[in-house]
């Protein structure tokens, strides 16, 4: 549909209304509307129109309400190609705010970017649950098998481990980053259903883990598994907590 081309036919009144309802929808989100004057190769042709006359209120979509003055502004403008300024949906409707003001979403993307970035490891492996600072934020296969061969000689060469990464600040803009009590409230959820799901009646932290709320499980502690791969001296040392952990000892 196009606005000054006389050699096509005029446009009927209905399909008119819909295309300035379409071309505000467009200009409301900051989309310039744009129309077709030819037919690409091979597409079937397309049946044009030209604009009324005069580019009039009249064929103007009217609106409802609050809307109605400011989306008529926007037609005119866009239709008639004026110069004068059109108010945006936003402000027509809310005051403005001052240049020092700060959106809340950026002070909440501000705040989770100041914060030093968390990566807890959690093992499961039947009623034991294995915690893990991730000093560097990466994950080894050897630590995942360390922990396993110690789950088995505490609990039998049958038990199953699975394991699950919490990271903070949670990647991209995820909703969890908008918890009001940040990331103590996201953790003590996270653990308390991890601890449900598996029936968890002891921890075994491995390494300093001064990030973990406080909890009713007893807890035991060892070397982080990183220090032992490191070390292997520190695996007696390890062994000397756990091995009263056998189940039947």
């Amino acid at each position: 549909m196009t606005d000054r081309d006389t050699a096509l036919p005029t446009v009927p009144d209905a399909l008119w209304t819909q295309e300035c309802a379409r071309r505000a929808s467009l200009a409301s989100m900051g989309i310039t509307p744009l129309v077709s004057r030819h037919d690409p190769i091979g597409a079937k042709p397309a049946t044009r129109y030209r604009a009324p006359e005069p580019f009039g209120q009249e064929h103007l979509v009217e609106v409802a309400g609050a809307e109605s003055e400011m989306q008529g502004a926007q037609l005119r403008a866009l239709i008639q190609g004026s110069d004068e300024k059109v108010p945006s949906r936003a402000e027509s409707n809310q005051p403005e705010l001052a240049p020092a003001s700060v959106a809340p979403a950026s002070r909440a993307g501000e705040e989770l970017a100041q914060q030093t970035p968390l990566s807890l490891l959690m093992v499961t492996s039947g009623d034991v649950l294995w915690v893990e600072v991730l000093e560097d934020q990466l994950l080894r296969q050897e630590q995942l098998q360390l922990i396993a061969a110690m789950a088995r000689a505490i609990r039998g060469p049958s038990v199953r481990c699975q394991h699950q990464q919490f990271d903070w600040p949670p990647a991209g803009q995820s909703a969890l980053a908008a918890a009001q009590g940040g990331m103590a409230d996201v953790l003590t959820g996270f653990l308390q259903r991890l601890t449900s799901d598996h029936g968890t009646e002891l921890m075994v932290l491995m390494g300093p883990c001064e990030c973990l709320p406080g909890s009713s499980l007893p807890s035991h502690v060892i070397p982080s598994s990183l220090d032992m791969l490191r070390d292997g001296a520190l695996k007696q040392t390890a062994w000397d907590t756990l091995k009263p952990l056998r189940r039947g000892a």
